[in-house]
């Protein structure tokens, strides 16, 4: 699949998540969430700007601890870093 179609996927992400409800996005939506903050700028980036309203129809009992060795490579490109930055202050809204 080419990184535009994949970008396009990565920007919708969170809705599929909302009208699926939390036991599907969980189960088959996480997983993907999870390998595109691996994928190229351009699909990363449209995933983090909606990475709040994804997580927050995941469970809280969910684990993404395995998620955080994705998320540390991200961030080592100072873009990809900056782009993260604002969807991660509506988590802090949350916690």
């Amino acid at each position: 699949m080419q990184w535009k179609v994949r970008r396009t996927i990565a920007s919708s992400l969170h809705r599929l998540a909302e009208m699926l409800g939390s036991r599907v996005t969980e189960v088959d939506l996480l997983p993907v969430f999870t390998e595109m903050l691996s994928d190229v700028d351009e699909v990363r980036t449209a995933l983090v700007q909606h990475a709040a309203d994804f997580v927050l129809v995941c469970n809280t009992n969910t684990n993404t601890n395995n998620n955080d060795n994705n998320i540390n490579n991200s961030s080592d490109n100072v873009y990809s870093a900056v782009i993260m930055a604002e969807p991660l202050r509506e988590f802090t809204r949350f916690m």
